[in-house]
């Protein structure tokens, strides 16, 4: 899972290292405060990406503002080396992409760690972060990879002395090349970044207004102890959790199963896979009793990212139908619930598959998250505007049942990281809105209480008021 998420992020990581302790050596006529202090910082920051990737479900070292504030101080360190080099020996036409690359970057990780230390940022420093969000997919992440971490990048440096071979000067081509790329995509995409933004304050929506009364309103958490607002409770929990030392819950539980934490070094088969989260989901159903249960991973991308499950819409169908009988003898109350992320044409075939008879669902819905990648940009649209775009596909989708599943929105959220805190709000708020407004929604979680393991925490947001408050409830109400 590491290196199919991560692999082109970390192998440029380590060839940008290599090339910066080669650019730095004794003998090539470096200062000594290149080596005593901006490359042990480089190095220090690698391993601290390095750990970010590997244990991608734990809280990230980059939420600490001391390390946040070392990137942007590695990458002007970074652009002294240029400036030093330059003048030492003159300009190269290679010196340019890098100096470029290394003030793009340090702009971007610098709004990043103001952004972290709870700073508001402008629309325009947030459209930075988004742009910065589009060239962290393209360097090899998933859809998805951005909300997991913060992918800061380090700065390149410029070697002293001229490549003695034809092999040293193709070697020294490879970092400009890419560090071109790299400026090219950041000014590419920020004029398209800039109108994402925008769309999101486009709809200012209901600040205040208290929702109705018999929408199912939660907050997605992974710590089973925290009790944000709502009227039901939202647990994200490891497929392999035995479930000792978690609180019962006093509101209905919204149960929601990934991929337990060791997978993220190494993926089992996908039949075993398959048989960690429908026993997990028996025996977590068994013991809590939970009202709605999402036994996987959203089987369009979490699924694939998570666990490697490549099936297809015929498969997931019979999935979900195992795994709902199997519930329903421990728990007969527990609805079965999908997630679908997407609204491209393998969610149209696989919406249709498990809203068929024989029933494999009780209920379907989407995630609700901002245009995240290329195909976003067909229309230029976030917010307001993006969530009535996919609401509108769901709707479209369930004219054509005779009896669709009931629909929730299970999971709405944006990171604050990829579009800033204000426009994170103004999506969520849209989210909230539309389930208000439309009748056949029953109910909406929203996704990330806290940034463990993600970048969507919603703490400290105004229109949290708004929810629900707990009111804890007997047994009996469950």
């Amino acid at each position: 899972m590491i290196l199919s998420i991560h692999g082109v992020f970390l192998a440029w990581t380590a060839l940008l290292l290599a090339w910066n302790f080669n650019a730095s050596r004794k003998g090539q006529g470096t200062t000594p405060w290149e080596r005593r202090w901006l490359l042990p910082l480089a190095v220090l920051l690698f391993i601290v990406l390095l750990r970010d990737r590997l244990f991608p479900f734990e809280a990230s070292w980059l939420f600490s503002p001391l390390l946040a504030w070392a990137f942007p101080l590695l990458f002007a360190g970074g652009i002294a080396q240029n400036i030093s080099a330059i003048s030492s020996r003159g300009i190269r036409l290679t010196d340019i992409p890098i100096l470029l690359h290394n003030v793009g970057l340090g702009l971007c990780t610098g709004v990043g760690a103001w952004a972290l230390t709870g700073n508001p940022v402008t629309p325009s420093e947030a459209s930075l972060l988004y742009d910065y969000s589009i060239l962290q997919v393209l360097l090899g992440g998933s859809r998805l990879t951005y909300l997991s971490t913060l992918s800061w990048h380090l700065p390149a440096f410029c070697p002293r002395q001229s490549p003695t071979s034809l092999t040293r000067m193709a070697i020294a081509l490879t970092v400009p090349a890419v560090c071109a790329f790299v400026v090219l995509t950041l000014a590419t995409f920020k004029g398209p970044s800039d109108q994402i933004i925008a769309s999101f304050f486009r709809d200012n929506g209901s600040l205040s207004s208290p929702l109705r009364s018999d929408l199912s309103v939660g907050v997605f958490t992974r710590d089973p102890h925290a009790s944000p607002p709502g009227n039901v409770t939202a647990w994200i929990l490891p497929a392999n959790h035995d479930g000792e030392g978690l609180p019962h819950p006093n509101r209905p539980l919204v149960l929601s199963l990934r991929a337990p934490d060791h997978w993220a070094w190494q993926q089992p088969e996908s039949d075993l896979a398959t048989e960690v989260f429908i026993q997990g989901a028996v025996r977590l159903a068994a013991t809590f009793q939970p009202a709605v249960l999402l036994p996987f991973p959203e089987p369009d991308e979490e699924a694939v990212n998570q666990a490697g499950l490549r099936l297809s819409p015929d498969a997931w169908h019979a999935l979900y139908r195992r795994v709902r009988k199997e519930v329903r003898a421990v728990s007969p109350q527990t609805r079965i619930g999908a997630r679908l992320a997407t609204i491209g044409s393998f969610a149209t075939a696989l919406h249709r598959q498990l809203a068929q008879d024989p029933l494999a669902v009780d209920i379907l819905g989407p995630r609700l998250q901002p245009a995240g990648t290329l195909e976003g940009f067909s229309s230029i649209q976030g917010g307001a505007a993006w969530v009535d775009s996919v609401l509108f596909t769901w709707k479209l989708w369930r004219e054509d049942l005779p009896s669709p599943p009931s629909l929730w929105i299970l999971a709405g959220g944006a990171s604050h990281m990829a579009f800033g805190k204000s426009a994170q709000g103004r999506f969520v708020q849209s989210c909230l809105d539309r389930a208000d407004a439309d009748l056949q929604i029953e109910g909406i979680l929203l996704d990330g209480w806290r940034d463990v393991g993600h970048t969507l925490g919603l703490e400290n947001q105004p229109f949290l008021d708004r929810l629900p408050p707990v009111i804890p409830q007997g047994p009996g109400n469950r």
